[in-house]
């Protein structure tokens, strides 16, 4: 595909990956979402959070977010965010986030709107497996997002972040959106049936931030590595030596940048994912560095496949779909 756009994306398929109420609205939907991983403590990246705000709502301009703060959702101005970042302070000892949006008009559900960024910082505790501190960023925009800006400003925009301080890992593309999901357990079997379907998609959950702030979680368009990761995989000139020219890899000061193809993939299986050969090629380099499976498969994923093991096994194996293969 050579595409600047993501046009191609059908509005049968539009349909298909969001969830309606009989008014028309959707409480589940699908979107471009971009995350960010640390291993730092919460109250040591309140500089960086506060320039990820700053960031985001420069490239969101003219829109304007939404705070949401102690679950009600008020106007927010800039001169609000020093307050909002105080829950990352060092007196904070459990888990802490920072919600902005920019929400739609108001209707029988309270929705999240288009874009947010949601900043999570989760204390370490006396526990061997969690055993460093985490922090996580999430930003979200629409499914057209490419159509709306174009690609270079979206790969700046993604590099502007992560120049801002070193990270474990990161990504960018598809998932079923945080922002603008019900808090409803049919919304996660939903999520499971679509995940099956449509392998580019990334089921985002909670839990990613908690389990994977060593490990990388999953690939899509683009993957961002650390430079433990990098130096892990060997290094950017070894990755552009293995990789085809479909995948763009560039060295960046906290680590290294994979993008893989012109436009975010779907990975249909109904239309025999074309569009998912790049990030074939990424998902088979970065093997060694993903979470465990049976961690995925005993945590993250019974929440998408409702404990179904066979279902999860199939998520798990996706990239080695071929047509005429169950």
């Amino acid at each position: 595909m050579t595409k600047d756009t993501n046009s191609f994306i059908s509005e049968a398929i539009l349909k298909d990956l969001r969830i309606e109420d009989e008014d028309g609205c959707y409480y589940a939907t699908t979107g471009l979402t971009l995350s960010f991983m640390y291993a730092q403590r919460m109250e040591d990246m309140v500089a960086v959070f506060r320039q990820m705000v700053e960031e985001f709502s420069k490239y969101m301009s003219p829109l304007v977010l939404d705070a949401k703060v102690r679950n009600e959702w008020t106007d927010y101005t800039p001169k609000q965010l020093s307050r909002l970042l105080n829950c990352f302070s060092a007196y904070s000892r459990s888990d802490q986030e920072l919600v902005l949006a920019k929400l739609d008009d108001e209707g029988p559900f309270q929705y999240f709107g288009e874009f947010g960024i949601r900043i999570i910082g989760r204390s370490a505790t006396d526990t061997s497996f969690a055993k460093t501190d985490v922090c996580a960023a999430y930003f979200e925009v629409p499914m057209h997002e490419l159509e709306r800006v174009g690609r270079p400003k979206i790969l700046e925009f993604i590099k502007t972040i992560a120049g801002l301080a070193p990270f474990q890992h990161g990504m960018c593309g598809y998932s079923f959106k945080y922002f603008h999901r019900a808090g409803d357990s049919d919304i996660h079997a939903w999520m499971g049936d679509k995940a099956l379907r449509y392998f580019a998609i990334h089921p985002m959950m909670n839990d990613f931030e908690y389990y994977c702030r060593h490990e990388l979680p999953n690939v899509n368009w683009v993957t961002l590595l650390g430079q433990e990761m990098t130096t892990k995989i060997g290094g950017a000139q070894a990755m552009r030596s293995v990789l085809s020219d479909a995948v763009e890899v560039e060295s960046l000061s906290h680590g290294t940048m994979l993008v893989a193809g012109e436009a975010p993939p779907l990975g249909d299986r109904n239309e025999l994912a074309l569009d998912l050969g790049p990030l074939r090629e990424v998902a088979n380099l970065t093997q060694p560095l993903l979470l465990n499976r049976n961690r995925q498969m005993n945590s993250i994923l019974n929440y998408v496949f409702s404990r179904d093991e066979e279902r999860a096994e199939r998520w798990l194996n996706r990239f080695d779909w071929k047509p005429g293969i169950d």
